[in-house]
């Protein structure tokens, strides 16, 4: 059972806080075949009270509210490993277990979404184009993000990030290692995209996470099978 900690994160979190409950229960299901229920809701305390303190650390760095939700989860994932760590030796695993609860959140939903915005759009790179940010980057990401976009869809787009609120956060505590978990999120969507179905093909060949310039999501029309 997920216990309560000592102390709450000193601010607002309006819907973030679904988020937290979604990410907390999905941990504790992964972890479990590697701790005991007693060290389970230890480690869930511990995890919010250190999110506190990782947050209130960054706090002076939030611009915007998307930046506040940015450090919000940033901040959770990070005390999770940090944690975890004292719990399982394999940090890889560690790292794993991660990926795997951040993920699991709102996974079904964002999939059915995807394809029922491809299944009834006739032009696929208009759908795929709105989910890389080809509009608004400013006002939905917030002043963390630096994203460029070049091409039209006709037939190529390419959705640039120069500076990424996650890869910055983690970079600044020396777990550059964790951007990762955030990048496998975008698979979720990516993954949905059917070059044979849908005639566009996805690729990411660049991420800031391994130590590139940019993350560079990349849209090509191409003939439908």
């Amino acid at each position: 059972m997920i216990t309560k900690a000592i102390k709450k994160p000193p601010h607002p979190w309006g819907r973030l806080r679904l988020w937290e409950n979604g990410y907390l229960k999905a941990l504790c299901a992964r972890i479990k075949q590697s701790v005991t229920a007693q060290e389970s809701a230890e480690i869930i305390n511990q995890i919010q009270v250190r999110a506190a303190n990782v947050f209130g650390n960054h706090i002076d760095s939030i611009t915007d509210e998307a930046s506040q939700h940015h450090y919000l989860m940033s901040s959770y994932v990070l005390a999770s490993y940090y944690v975890l760590q004292d719990y399982i030796e394999d940090s890889t695993k560690v790292v794993e277990i991660l990926e795997g609860s951040f993920s699991e959140l709102g996974a079904g939903l964002i999939k059915r979404m995807m394809r029922l915005a491809l299944f009834v759009n006739r032009d696929k790179m208009k759908v795929v184009m709105s989910y890389g940010g080809s509009k608004n980057t400013k006002e939905v990401y917030g002043d963390k993000f630096v994203i460029e976009q070049k091409g039209d869809g006709r037939p190529f787009f390419s959705s640039n990030v120069k500076r990424c609120a996650y890869h910055d956060f983690f970079k600044a505590n020396n777990t550059t290692e964790l951007t990762q978990v955030f990048c496998n999120w975008d698979r979720l969507w990516a993954d949905e995209i059917k070059p044979q179905r849908d005639g566009i093909m996805f690729e990411r060949p660049a991420t800031l996470a391994a130590g590139d310039i940019e993350c560079r999501f990349e849209f090509q029309r191409v003939e439908k099978v």
